[in-house]
């Protein structure tokens, strides 16, 4: 069944690449293949499903190429997250051709028409969750309870814009989106760092008593 599922993978990619769009049907890709649909339909319930597959594996093969690093367990929460970006791009540009084609721009995602993408947002969300918690369990990220939740989906955001950003890349080696990652990642860990939100944190209480004691005033 495993050898059946990457079968259907590697053919659903190949016939993207060739024809610049997934197939017409489940029944003529199978013909094609010369299976029954069942046989497809037993794996996976559509075409978006199976490209699902595609994006949620880079991001899991990705994870599991840089926690089997020795220098992982000693990595800060900020050094993971770049380590995991810096590592999946590298991967992205060996599929780019897939990438360009098969990536939607951002308000096909806000829109609903791109379901495949929806997998790959939770398996990096849940990565993402696991590398905060590790900041916050540190003291690296500021822990502020119910807010703690909008974390990974914040840069889980950030993941998707950066790829938006290296499919429009046209730099050599595609420095430009290295650079990308790197300065909106650290920007995001500043942001969330103890510090920088109990700065916020202080200013939403100035404004807040300020606007109180002027209509206290009236």
């Amino acid at each position: 069944m495993m050898e059946l599922r990457d079968r259907l993978i590697q053919a659903y990619i190949h016939h993207v690449l060739e024809e610049g769009r997934p197939p017409a049907s489940v029944f003529k890709f199978c013909r094609s293949l010369e299976i029954a649909e069942k046989d497809f339909y037993q794996l996976f319930s559509s075409f978006p499903a199976l490209e699902g597959q595609v994006w949620a594996s880079w991001v899991e093969q990705t994870t599991a190429a840089i926690t089997a690093s020795p220098e992982w367990p000693n990595f800060n929460a900020r050094q993971r997250m770049l380590t995991f970006f810096f590592a999946f791009f590298e991967r992205a540009v060996e599929h780019r051709s897939f990438l360009l084609a098969r990536f939607p721009c951002p308000k096909q995602r806000l829109t609903g028409e791109a379901p495949a993408v929806g997998a790959l947002k939770r398996r990096f969300e849940q990565f993402a969750e696991s590398t905060l918690q590790h900041g916050v369990d540190s003291g690296e990220i500021a822990s502020r309870g119910p807010l703690n939740r909008v974390y990974a989906p914040t840069f889980t955001e950030l993941f998707l814009s950066a790829i938006d950003f290296h499919v429009r890349d046209e730099s050599p080696g595609f420095e430009r989106t290295d650079a990308y990652v790197e300065k909106t990642t650290l920007l995001a860990f500043d942001l969330l760092s103890r510090s920088a939100i109990e700065s916020a944190i202080d200013l939403v209480r100035f404004v807040t008593q300020r606007s109180t004691s002027a209509e206290g005033a009236r």
